[in-house]
């Protein structure tokens, strides 16, 4: 627990941002299960599609909603800016770990972990700017370079 600003310990910050991942991620597998398996929809024209719109957006918003009240509950400072970047971050590290040869659950368990990891170090104050901005810097290659080749 933290007395002042920019006094929690950066380990307890990143295991704590590294479980509150673990929801969104949890999420996003519910809807993948919901989807392939056909369970919410017909796999006939473009209606999984219609649904696949509105489901994800609604569960990374739900993720988001999940992991601030993670990080709030743990006492983690400014919980919600971790929050907000962590899906930013995990959709990064996605375009970056999309080929790995792990099942589909595993991967989106690993994304939304790693994402929340990776938000928790960019905005721990106890961590030096250019190590934070660097972290940031490496994110926004890895979201934009696969695009570009």
């Amino acid at each position: 627990m933290s007395t002042a600003e920019g006094t929690e310990a950066i380990g307890r910050r990143l295991l704590v941002s590294l479980a509150a991942g673990l929801g969104p991620g949890l999420l996003l597998l519910l809807v993948d299960v919901l989807l392939t398996r056909q369970l919410i929809c017909t796999n006939q024209g473009f209606n999984c599609l219609g649904v696949a719109l509105l489901a994800i957006p609604l569960a990374v918003a739900l993720g988001v909603g999940l992991a601030w009240l993670v990080l709030y509950r743990a006492r983690v400072e400014q919980g919600w800016r971790i929050a907000l970047i962590g899906p930013v971050a995990a959709w990064a590290i996605a375009r970056v770990l999309s080929g790995m040869p792990l099942p589909q659950s595993a991967l989106l368990l690993l994304y939304g972990m790693l994402g929340y990891l990776a938000a928790g170090f960019v905005t721990a104050p106890r961590v030096a700017w250019p190590w934070r901005a660097g972290v940031g810097l490496l994110l926004l290659a890895a979201a934009v370079l696969p695009g570009l080749g």
